[in-house]
C-alpha cells in the first residue's frame, strides 16, 4: 500500500478522491448497487460529471457526532486491538486501477485496521449476528483490499464502551474477486456513460380543482300523498302472507302475491317520479347529477387504466433495453472467444425491478441488474478464455478434445491436467501400437524366414530324396539283375519259420549294399526284403508286414499247381 501524507477531509484528501477513476472505499456499497445512501446510478453521474450533492445541516451533524464518537472510542479500540491505532489513508494499484481507502485507524504493522460508525440499534444487531449488512460489508472488503491487512475491527458506538457493539471481519477471496471484478465493470460503463439531466422528485402538479357540489332547495314544499294509508295497507297485507307454503293451493297464492309486491314496487317508483318531476328543477338537478357523477367516473376509471399501462409500457421498455444490453455483451463475448462458448447465466432483471415505484428506480434496478450480470459474465468468459488458451496450445491432439465446449468451463487447473492427462494415455497408446506393430512386422519376418527355411529344407530334402530314389532305383536294377542270373532252376518252399526269423532280423535303418556271395545259391532275407521294398517302393517294414500276412502254404500249392 502507498501512503499519502493528506488530512482526512482536508483539501488534498479530496484532490485525491476527485479522479473519476480512483475507485474509493466509501463508494464501493453504492458501485456494487447495495448503499443505502446513493444508488450505482447516481455514483455514474456523480463521478461522471465531478457534481456532488451539497452535505445539508442535518447530514453534516451526523458525520460530526460520527467523527467524535470515533475519537472518543480509539483508546478503547487500541484495548481491544492490543495496539496503537494510527488514521491513514492509502491507495493500491490492482489490475490497472486505482484503490483508495481512508482508515479510522491502522497498526504499525499493519495487520490490523479499525472501522468505526456511529452508535446505531439496527447496526448493532447485525453485529451481534457476525454480519455487518451488505451496505458496510463492500467498504471494509475494500479497504482490506488497500491494505493487505489480516482483519478489521468493525464497531458502532456513541464513544462509550456502554454502547457500543463491535466484531472482527475478515477477507472472503469469493467476495474479493467480485468486488475487483465490481469495479472493473463500473470503470466501464463510466467509459460510455452519457450523462443525462437528473429529473427532480416528481410531484403531482397543481391543476385547477373542480368547484364544490352544492344543491340548496329552497322555498317550502308542501307533498300531498296517501302514502301513510298505502304503508298500514302494505304492513297489514305483509304480516298475513303465508310463511310457509305446503299445498299447491299455498304455492299459487305466494306467487300471485309477489305479482302484488312487485306492483307495489313499481307503484311507489312512479309516485315519486311523478312528485320530482312536477317539480322540474329538482328533475333537471338530479338528471344532470346523474350525468356528471358519470363523466367524472368514466374519465377516472379511464386514467387510471392510461397511467397503469402507461407504466407497463415504460416498465417493459426499461427491461427490453436490459435485455438488449445483455445479448449485445453476448455478441461481443462470443466474437471475442471466436466462438458460442458462453453457457447461459441467468439474469433477473424483472425481479430486481419489482417493487420499484419511480421510472428512475427501475432504472437504476435494471442497470444494477445488468451491471452485476456483466461481472458474472466476464468472470466465466475469463475461465473460457484461459481454458481455450491451455487447449489450443496443443492443435496437434484437437481431436482428444471433442468435449471442447464442455471442458472450457471446468477449472483451469483441471483443465490443465485433463490435457495433460489425454495427451500422455494418447501418446502412450500411440507407442504400444507402434510397438505392436514393429513386433507384428518382427514376426511377420521371422516366419517368412522360417518358411523360407523349411522351403529350402523341403527342397533340399526332396533333392536328396530324389537322388535316394535314383540310386535305390540303380541298386535295385541291378540286384534283380543278378538274382534273375543267379536264380536257381526249382523254387523251394521256404520253411514258416525262415519267414519268422526274417522279421526278427529286419530293422529300420538305411537299405545295406546287396552282396552276392560267389558261393550262395539263395538271397539272404534282408537281400529279398530289400528288393521287394526296392520294387513296390515301400519302407522295408511294410514288406515284412505283408510277409508276416502271407498264406505260404496257399501259395505254395498254387505253384506247385502252376508247375
Amino acid at each position: 500500500m502507498r501512503i499519502h501524507n493528506v488530512q482526512q477531509g482536508g483539501q488534498d484528501w479530496l484532490a485525491l478522491r476527485a479522479d473519476p477513476r480512483v475507485c474509493t472505499a466509501s463508494e464501493a456499497p453504492a458501485m456494487m448497487g447495495e448503499s443505502k445512501y446513493k444508488t450505482r446510478t447516481d455514483l455514474l453521474r456523480e463521478k461522471s460529471t465531478g457534481v456532488r450533492p451539497e452535505v445539508d445541516s442535518g447530514t453534516q451533524a451526523r458525520f460530526d457526532a460520527g467523527h467524535r464518537a470515533e475519537a472518543a472510542f480509539r483508546p478503547h479500540a487500541d484495548a481491544l486491538v492490543g495496539d496503537e491505532l494510527y488514521p491513514v489513508t492509502g491507495t493500491e494499484d490492482i489490475d490497472g486501477m486505482t484503490f483508495l481507502a481512508s482508515f479510522d485507524g491502522v497498526t504499525m504493522a499493519g495487520d490490523i485496521l479499525f472501522e468505526h460508525k456511529l452508535w446505531s440499534a439496527d447496526l448493532a444487531r447485525m453485529i451481534e449476528r457476525g454480519d455487518p449488512g451488505p451496505n458496510w460489508t463492500w467498504q471494509l472488503e475494500h479497504q482490506l483490499l488497500v491494505s493487505g491487512a489480516d482483519r478489521t475491527l468493525f464497531v458502532t458506538s456513541d464513544g462509550t464502551t456502554d454502547q457500543c457493539r463491535h466484531m472482527w471481519y475478515t477477507s472472503i477471496p469469493a467476495r474479493r474477486a467480485a468486488l475487483i471484478a465490481g469495479w472493473r465493470q463500473f470503470l466501464a460503463d463510466l467509459d460510455v456513460y452519457v450523462h443525462e439531466e437528473q429529473a427532480p422528485v416528481v410531484v403531482a402538479s397543481p391543476i385547477m380543482d373542480l368547484p364544490a357540489v352544492n344543491v340548496n332547495i329552497e322555498g317550502a314544499l308542501q307533498v300531498l300523498s296517501n302514502l301513510p294509508e298505502f304503508g298500514g295497507r302494505l304492513r297489514a297485507f305483509i304480516d298475513g302472507l303465508n310463511p310457509a307454503p305446503e299445498s299447491d293451493q299455498d304455492f299459487a297464492d305466494a306467487e300471485n302475491e309477489v305479482k302484488v309486491l312487485k306492483r307495489a314496487e313499481d307503484e311507489l317508483q312512479a309516485a315519486e317520479d311523478r312528485a320530482l318531476a312536477q317539480i322540474s328543477v329538482v328533475d333537471e338537478m338530479r338528471k344532470m347529477k346523474a350525468m356528471l357523477h358519470k363523466l367524472a367516473r368514466d374519465t377516472r376509471l379511464a386514467r387510471e387504466k392510461l397511467v397503469k399501462d402507461r407504466k407497463e409500457v415504460v416498465r417493459a421498455k426499461i427491461q427490453g433495453d436490459a435485455t438488449a444490453q445483455i445479448k449485445a455483451r453476448i455478441s461481443a463475448i462470443d466474437a471475442r472467444l471466436g466462438g458460442a462458448y458462453l453457457p447461459a447465466i441467468p439474469h433477473d432483471i424483472a425481479g430486481s425491478m419489482k417493487g420499484k415505484k419511480t421510472i428512475a428506480s427501475l432504472r437504476d434496478a435494471a442497470a444494477c441488474a445488468v451491471a452485476a450480470w456483466k461481472i458474472e459474465a466476464d468472470r466465466v468468459a475469463g475461465i473460457i478464455e484461459k481454458n481455450l488458451e491451455t487447449l489450443d496450445a496443443n492443435p496437434e491432439h484437437h481431436f482428444l478434445f471433442n468435449d471442447k465446449h464442455a471442458l472450457v468451463l471446468k477449472d483451469p487447473e483441471a483443465v490443465a491436467a485433463i490435457v495433460g492427462q489425454r495427451i500422455a494415455q494418447h501418446e502412450a497408446a500411440r507407442k504400444r501400437q507402434a510397438e505392436e506393430a514393429a513386433e507384428r512386422e518382427r514376426e511377420k519376418i521371422r516366419a517368412e524366414e522360417r518358411a523360407k527355411a523349411e522351403a529350402e529344407a523341403k527342397a533340399r530334402e526332396a533333392a536328396e530324396r530324389a537322388e535316394r530314389e535314383k540310386a535305390e532305383r540303380e541298386a535295385w536294377a541291378k540286384a534283380e539283375s543278378d538274382a534273375r542270373s543267379k536264380r536257381p532252376a526249382t523254387v523251394s518252399t521256404p520253411a514258416p519259420q525262415a519267414i519268422s526269423a526274417v522279421a526278427t532280423q529286419v530293422t529300420t535303418a538305411a537299405p545295406t549294399p546287396i552282396t552276392t556271395p560267389a558261393a550262395q545259391s539263395r538271397p539272404t532275407d534282408d537281400q529279398i526284403i530289400e528288393v521287394l521294398a526296392l520294387h513296390f517302393r515301400v519302407h522295408e517294414s511294410k514288406v515284412i508286414e505283408w510277409l508276416l500276412d502271407m498264406d505260404l502254404d496257399a501259395a505254395s500249392n498254387r505253384m506247385l499247381k502252376a508247375i
